[in-house]
């Protein structure tokens, strides 16, 4: 029950962050808006390290450092790459798209440690890539740009998941969390203050939304996602990560009513989800904890 708990709490915290982070995004643009983010998260977290006693722990055994520091670029690139898409995209589609993390992290395993996909993990991906087909059919030229930064996102975060796994056992959540953002912060600041656009004299509203989505989502969600894990086994949890689009869409009517899906878009998305969902019966079915890389989703 607790890993259910946590993993629900962590679904829920990450998909209104494709609210609040269309919000930011709209206000600071992509840039300087994963700046403001992934600080803030950065900080957050550390005020729980410090809180709860754990600064000892801040100082990592110098085995793990390469790991952590791999997961931090990580989280860096995966930030730019999905707030990109989130500018270009409405959030619910970009929801829904998110959902080709398991099928990437399934593909990544085969590469990583010379899997063969089976059957019908290949039809379930054959399923996701109709809907996904489906959803861009006669609008590519106005969203194909969005759809390849959002699958470039879901491959970072694939990776991230790979080592996240692989740390948590001797990482706590909340410091692996806190390192996650602040190698990513600097990452950002770099970006800003080179190439990016560096946009901060915005509206107090824009402030607001970036900073409550950064306790939410980056904060909150993903130090509730890496517990659970200590309670669950990863595709459990990715069954219910999974399900964020089905948060997405009722908050995205609710607080983004011009965004709205159209009916093809929306029957494309539900077979992306559908399928997605198949694959990871069929990875926990075929006992795949411990053998495989883990398969999970999620966006910032």
């Amino acid at each position: 029950m607790q890993g259910l708990t946590l993993a629900l709490l962590a679904c829920v915290c990450v998909s209104v962050n494709y609210i609040t982070g269309k919000f930011g995004v709209t206000g600071f643009g992509p840039d300087s808006f994963s700046l403001v983010w992934i600080t803030a998260a950065a900080v957050y977290t550390l005020a729980a390290v410090l809180a709860t006693g754990r600064a000892g722990q801040l100082r990592l055994p110098r085995a793990v450092w390469g790991r952590v520091l791999a997961l931090g670029v990580l989280t860096g690139l995966q930030m730019i790459l999905f707030w990109w898409s989130l500018d270009l995209l409405d959030a619910p589609f970009a929801a829904f798209l998110g959902r080709f993390e398991p099928a990437l992290t399934i593909l990544l395993a085969g590469l990583l440690l010379g899997e063969r996909l089976q059957l019908r993990e290949g039809l379930a991906i054959g399923v996701m890539i109709g809907g996904g087909c489906l959803s861009t059919a006669g609008v590519w030229q106005e969203v194909g740009l969005g759809v390849v930064l959002v699958m470039l996102a879901s491959l970072t975060m694939s990776f991230q998941f790979v080592l996240g796994k692989n740390l948590v056992a001797g990482v706590h959540p909340g410091i692996m969390v806190f390192y996650r953002a602040a190698i990513a912060s600097a990452m950002m600041f770099l970006w800003v203050a080179g190439p990016g656009e560096a946009r901060f004299d915005v509206a107090p509203f824009y402030w607001g939304m970036t900073l409550f989505g950064a306790f939410l989502g980056p904060f909150v969600g993903y130090t509730l996602l890496f517990h659970s894990y200590r309670f669950w086994d990863v595709t459990r949890t990715a069954m219910v990560m999974t399900l964020q689009p089905l948060f997405v869409l009722p908050l995205g009517l609710l607080f983004l009513p011009e965004q709205g899906l159209s009916t093809r878009q929306l029957l494309g998305g539900l077979l992306i989800l559908a399928g997605a969902l198949w694959l990871i019966a069929i990875h926990r079915a075929h006992g795949a904890v411990g053998r495989r890389v883990p398969a999970t989703g999620s966006e910032d």
